[in-house]
């Protein structure tokens, strides 16, 4: 859940970050989660090169809203910890 306060559907961010990276950015409706969790589904699709900057852009602007984006960096990149 908690991955998903610095994104919008419909809103600004994503469709910055969609003209900014070239790819295409969707995220799952609001009462919508991945299985057995309370996560919002993220699906970015395009080049290699447009998906990588789509979420080079989005896990900076959640890590620069910390401790919000914190929580989902510290799932993927335990190292981090």
């Amino acid at each position: 859940m908690c991955m998903t306060r610095g994104m919008k559907q419909g809103g600004v961010t994503i469709t910055e970050f969609q003209a900014q990276s070239g790819a295409r950015i969707q995220l799952s409706r609001s009462r919508e989660f991945f299985p057995g969790t309370g996560d919002r589904i993220l699906l970015l699709t395009g080049t290699v090169n447009a998906i990588l900057t789509a979420l080079h852009l989005i896990l900076s602007k959640l890590l620069a809203e910390e401790p919000a984006g914190a929580c989902v960096l510290h799932q993927l990149l335990p190292s981090l910890r």
